[in-house]
């Protein structure tokens, strides 16, 4: 199923904005079971580096002024 696919298909169930997400979650999971299977990276090693991403996304948002804060 192609992605203009998938949006007509689960839009009216979903909304748009959370078909646009869950589209790209998928494209993720493919990737990673792509990597997994023709370059024999772990699981394990996906979510280490999955887990040191994460840790520089909050700190760097940790670190930008924000306008709630006052």
């Amino acid at each position: 199923m192609d992605f203009e696919q998938f949006l007509q298909k689960v839009s009216p169930k979903v909304g748009p904005k959370n078909a646009f997400d869950l589209a790209r979650d998928t494209r993720y999971k493919a990737i990673e079971q792509i990597l997994i299977k023709k370059l024999n990276i772990t699981e394990q090693e996906i979510n280490n580096a999955l887990k040191d991403e994460l840790g520089k996304l909050a700190e760097d948002i940790m670190n930008t002024p924000s306008n709630l804060e006052e």
